[in-house]
């Protein structure tokens, strides 16, 4: 066999380049609402606004802006306003519940009231407790930073983990979509 160094190893592409699918998908969400999620987060959040944006605060987005700021995630911005008339920028997502990447946005009322308010209460506070679904676990503390999946004659599991360091890391397992188990 012919080591070819090109097909053999191809170049990374840069992560400033933008796709045509990647912004047709941003543009999409102009005109819908979305619920902000890590607005403390320079690197996906920004404002010249003396509002504060709260976390899950409902935004409409009103324009698209190709840029990149920094080596990770999407070249793209979504420009939001909020219902006060006040205006904001927050990078593009694409789509939620990446692994290992947290959200900047919810498309979706991340805290509906079928949750409860007792429920609610917990994710505001950043809180798990055993039978919250994947759902509630995203909202209350981010997207994982590893995900295992395990199959056996019992059936599905998933196991999730946070945090990368060794003896720093939680694992939360999953039986069908609910937490069934914390290991600190």
């Amino acid at each position: 066999m012919i080591f070819d160094p090109v097909l053999d190893n191809p170049p990374e592409l840069p992560s400033y380049l933008l796709t045509v699918d990647v912004l047709n998908d941003a543009k999409a969400m102009i005109g819908k609402t979305i619920w902000l999620n890590d607005t403390w987060d320079e690197a996906g959040f920004t404002t010249t606004s003396e509002y504060g944006f709260p976390r899950f605060d409902p935004v409409e987005v009103v324009d698209v802006i190709p840029f990149q700021n920094r080596h990770e995630d999407y070249p793209v911005w979504l420009k939001v306003k909020s219902r006060f008339g006040d205006r904001a920028k927050v990078r593009y997502n694409g789509e939620e519940g990446r692994v290992g990447i947290q959200d900047h946005y919810y498309t979706s009322n991340p805290l509906p009231k079928k949750w409860g308010k007792t429920m609610i209460k917990k994710v505001l506070r950043n809180e798990v407790e055993i039978d919250m679904t994947e759902r509630q676990i995203r909202v209350s503390i981010g997207n994982p930073d590893e995900v295992n999946h395990t199959s056996s004659r019992h059936g599905m599991s998933d196991q999730w983990v946070y945090g990368t360091e060794l003896g720093k890391k939680i694992y939360y397992q999953f039986e069908y979509g609910k937490l069934t188990f914390i290991n600190r």
